[in-house]
C-alpha cells in the first residue's frame, strides 16, 4: 500500500491512529536495527535519507543511520522526486 494511502486511512481512524503510528515506527526501527534483512535497498536514494551532523539519518524514523545502513532501505521508500507526488 503506498504511503499516501497509509496516512489517509491513519487520518480516517481519528486517535486510534497515533497508537498504529507508534507500533509502525517500532516496527522499521526494529527493521533497520536487524541484520541480513531481505527486501531492502539503497536509503541514500530515499526522501527520507538525511545527513545530519555529517552523518546518515532517517528522517521517517528519526533514528541516526550506521555508515553500512544507507545501503539498507524499507518499503516507505519514495525517491526525492516523488515527495510532492
Amino acid at each position: 500500500m503506498p504511503l499516501d494511502d497509509l496516512v489517509a486511512t491513519a487520518k480516517r481512524m481519528g486517535a486510534r491512529s497515533e497508537d498504529l503510528e507508534g507500533l509502525r515506527l517500532e516496527l522499521l526501527r526494529t527493521i533497520q536495527q536487524g541484520e541480513n534483512v531481505p527486501g531492502f535497498g539503497l536509503c541514500r536514494s530515499c526522501r527520507f535519507h538525511q545527513t545530519v551532523a555529517g552523518g546518515a539519518f532517517c528522517g521517517l524514523t528519526q533514528e541516526p543511520l550506521e555508515s553500512g545502513e544507507i545501503g539498507l532501505i524499507g518499503r516507505e521508500h519514495r525517491l526525492p522526486q516523488e515527495v510532492n507526488d
